[in-house]
């Protein structure tokens, strides 16, 4: 990811969410440097989890990264939402958070969960964008066709259900094997109007 900040750069970003990784300190400082005029912003996926989560905040922290860790912050009046990796496995898990963030369906909403899955409880509550990750497009085929086994039409790219919409990006990292085949790393730019 440390060979995709000239491109960060260069984007401009208004706002930055980050999906995912930030392992170390090297990468962490490299992901503050992107100077966005609202911030960047992170939920904890499952990767962080892996390792010392709380060590891997604070070097983010320390970065100028926000970690939105079942949290919301607002922004000239557009809330952002960060769940962690553990509070999305299950439907149920997913439903207490958002019930006490307090989500108001009269507020624009943009929910950062690193998983797209239960997407209906994402709808129930009312959430504008979802955008996640986690599935990577999977980076080496035929791996792409396991992963739309496992999440369905929400495996890559953009839908709706209801009045929600979920875009799920391949990224620009890698996991194990640490490769892509047939498939591609990507920055996704989301603009926003106001209607």
């Amino acid at each position: 990811m440390i060979t995709h900040h000239d491109e960060l750069v260069a984007i401009s970003p208004i706002y930055q969410a980050l999906l995912e990784t930030a392992h170390d300190q090297q990468l962490a400082q490299a992901l503050g440097q992107i100077v966005t005029p609202h911030g960047t912003y992170l939920a904890p996926g499952n990767h962080e989890e892996y390792g010392n989560l709380n060590q891997y905040i604070q070097y983010l922290n320390d970065a100028g990264v926000k970690v939105l860790d079942n949290q919301t912050t607002m922004i000239n009046g557009l809330k952002f939402i960060g769940v962690n990796y553990g509070s999305t496995t299950t439907s149920t898990w997913l439903q207490q958070v958002l019930h006490e963030l307090d989500i108001q369906v009269s507020q624009p909403t943009i929910l950062i969960k690193h998983v797209p899955s239960n997407m209906e409880i994402v709808e129930q509550f009312g959430i504008d964008l979802q955008i996640a990750w986690h599935t990577h497009e999977w980076q080496v085929r035929p791996w792409p066709r396991i992963v739309r086994k496992i999440y369905g039409i929400y495996a890559y790219g953009m839908q709706a259900i209801g009045q929600s919409i979920i875009i799920t990006t391949s990224g620009v990292g890698t996991r194990w094997p640490p490769q892509r085949i047939g498939t591609h790393s990507e920055i996704v730019i989301i603009t926003l109007i106001k209607w």
